[in-house]
């Protein structure tokens, strides 16, 4: 009788821990790309230049992106953006 009462426990045990872990696991996604969103913005904020003036073909290529995007005056520049300016065109930045 009292090995069957410790097996009762065991499994009662058991079965809670087993049913608390489910929400964290299920969680653990959500928070994942949450903290993904935080550091995108995180990373905005710390921009380090800004575009005044743009005439003619200037483009940037962010970091860790493989396409050129043409760039406006008020476009924020972050650290690791690489900035293209073709001929005959001119841009501004502080």
């Amino acid at each position: 009788m009292k090995n069957s009462g410790k097996l009762l426990l065991v499994l009662l045990l058991v079965l809670s821990v087993l049913i608390t872990a489910v929400p964290c696991n299920a969680q653990a996604p959500a928070q994942a790309a949450e903290a993904r969103a935080s550091e995108a913005q995180a990373a905005q904020e710390k921009w380090v230049a800004v575009v005044t003036s743009a005439q003619g073909g200037v483009y940037v290529q962010r970091a860790g992106q493989t396409q050129w995007e043409p760039l406006n005056v008020g476009d924020k520049c972050n650290p690791d953006d690489s900035i293209r300016v073709e001929d005959n065109s001119r841009a501004a930045l502080l």
